[in-house]
């Protein structure tokens, strides 16, 4: 991930002084302490800008230029399904990191997993997930379907 996003950040069409500073930074692979945040910065942007993308693409080729989620299944109900990996976030709990993964079909539908690990893949790559429907859920206006006890094949 680190190679990708420093590829990227060299070749970025700079828009406004963030961007420039990134993609100086990029450039000379070389940065001073003052300028180290900008520096650690460049993965985080970088895969902002891929979600963006994954998510402009699902936009297109949705039939109705939206995203539009719906509810998947039932509660309780095991599924087996390919996704394509979107974003992870990573908190802090009581009991150590925990980790939400953000996944998408190819109607849109938003699916929800979360867990105490990160997922191992690439932004964008499509994979085979096998888990239990735990509950349906809304976050900002969009339905999700949340999903427990999963593996990714």
């Amino acid at each position: 991930m680190l190679k990708k996003s420093i590829i990227w950040a060299k070749e970025i069409e700079t828009t406004n002084d963030y961007l420039n500073n990134i993609n100086i930074i990029a450039l000379d692979e070389f940065t001073s302490y003052k300028n180290m945040g900008f520096a650690a910065s460049i993965v985080s942007s970088f895969t902002r800008h891929i979600e963006k993308e994954i998510e402009k693409e699902m936009k297109a080729t949705s039939k109705k230029q939206e995203l539009i989620s719906n509810y998947i299944g039932t509660i309780g109900e095991k599924i087996q399904t390919e996704l394509t990996y979107i974003n992870s976030f990573s908190f802090e709990t009581q009991w150590g990191s925990g980790h939400i993964h953000k996944f998408l079909d190819t109607e849109g539908n938003v699916f929800i997993w979360k867990s105490s690990n990160p997922v191992r893949v690439d932004q964008g790559q499509l994979v085979k997930i096998k888990g239990t429907i735990k509950d349906h859920a809304e976050y900002a206006g969009a339905k999700q379907t949340v999903l427990t006890r999963c593996k990714i094949a």
